[in-house]
């Protein structure tokens, strides 16, 4: 069963992220469903993928699978 899952943070670590997590060996784990990102709007698309929401949509997801790609320290630990 295929878990989906999404990366916060839409900027480059984030789109490289999502480009390592669409190979084959995290395909058969994972379904990329797309990205959570505080400063661009829902339903916008970045690199073919959508925007799901904010930080305020993700914490309304139960069980939802994420993975961060802020790469900014000071951001990341505030977002943990």
């Amino acid at each position: 069963m295929l878990r989906d899952i999404y990366v916060f943070g839409a900027g480059g670590l984030g789109r490289e992220i999502a480009a390592t997590l669409q190979l084959p060996g995290f395909t058969a784990t994972y379904r990329l469903r797309g990205f959570v990102d505080d400063g661009l709007p829902a339903g916008s698309l970045v690199n073919g993928l959508p925007v799901a929401g904010n930080k305020q949509w993700l914490l309304k997801q139960s069980g939802a699978c994420v993975v961060t790609g802020i790469g900014n320290p000071v951001v990341r630990q505030s977002l943990a």
